[in-house]
C-alpha cells in the first residue's frame, strides 16, 4: 500500500487558505494531489432553519463523520465520494464528487483542527494567520461574487457569527498547528516553500502524473 500524506490546512474565513493551497499545487514537484474542502462537509438546513441568521462557523455545521470516514477511505487507498454542498439552497445536492486515491491529500477549512478525529489523520497541519481586516474584506468579497449576499446580511453574519466562532473556536485550534503561516502586511505566508519540500521529499516515491483539485 502506498503512503499518503494528509495536510490540514486551516485559519479564519478569508484568511487565505485558497491562496495556500493554489500556492502548493503550482510549486510542488508532486505528481498526484488532491484538495478536498470542509465546506463541502456543511449539514443540510432544516426548514426552520434561517440562513442569514444560522451559524455556518460552529463545528456542529459539519458532518465531521462524514469527512472522517472519506479520509479513511483515502488513507487505505480507496475510492470514495464527497458531496456537493450548494450555498444557494442550503442544501446538499443529489450528486456527489466520486475521487480517487492521491499520493498527497490537502484538506482545507476553517475548523478542521478544531476535531481530533479529523487532526489525528493529519501528517502537517498548517494555520493561516491572518489579520482581520484582510479576513473580512475578502469574506465580503467572496460572498458578493459567489453567493449573491447582500451588505447588509455580510454584516450582520459576521458580526454575530463569524467573530464570535472564530474567538472561540478557530483561533484557540491554532495551537495545534505544525506551521503558522502570517498573512499580513509585512509577512505574506512566510515559510510556505517549506513545506513545498516536505512535499515534494515525501512525493520522491509518486509514481504517475496527476493533478486533481474537488471543492
Amino acid at each position: 500500500m502506498n503512503p499518503i500524506m494528509i495536510i490540514g490546512i486551516a485559519g479564519g474565513s478569508g484568511s487565505g487558505k485558497t491562496h495556500v493551497t493554489n500556492y502548493l499545487l503550482k510549486n510542488t514537484r508532486s505528481s498526484e494531489i488532491v484538495v478536498i474542502s470542509q465546506d463541502n462537509f456543511y449539514k443540510g438546513l432544516c426548514e426552520n432553519d434561517d440562513p442569514t441568521t444560522y451559524n455556518f462557523d460552529n463545528p456542529d455545521s459539519i458532518d465531521w463523520s462524514s469527512l472522517e470516514s472519506c479520509l479513511h477511505d483515502l488513507l487505505e487507498n480507496k475510492e470514495t465520494d464527497i458531496p456537493i454542498y450548494d450555498f444557494k439552497t442550503h442544501k446538499r445536492k443529489v450528486d456527489t464528487i466520486h475521487i480517487k486515491p492521491a499520493k498527497v491529500i490537502i484538506v482545507e477549512g476553517i475548523l478542521i483542527f478544531t476535531q481530533k478525529q479529523i487532526r489525528n489523520l493529519l501528517m502537517y497541519k498548517i494555520f493561516i494567520d491572518a489579520e482581520s481586516d484582510i479576513r473580512i474584506m475578502r469574506r465580503i468579497e467572496r460572498d458578493i461574487q459567489e453567493r449573491d449576499r447582500s451588505l447588509p446580511d455580510i454584516y450582520h453574519q459576521y458580526n454575530n457569527s463569524v467573530k464570535p466562532s472564530y474567538d472561540k473556536f478557530i483561533e484557540p485550534s491554532k495551537k495545534h498547528a505544525d506551521f503558522i503561516l502570517p498573512n499580513n502586511e509585512k509577512n505574506r505566508f512566510t515559510g510556505i516553500d517549506m513545506i513545498v519540500n516536505h512535499i515534494d521529499l515525501f512525493s520522491t516515491f509518486t509514481l504517475s502524473p496527476k493533478i486533481s483539485k474537488y471543492n
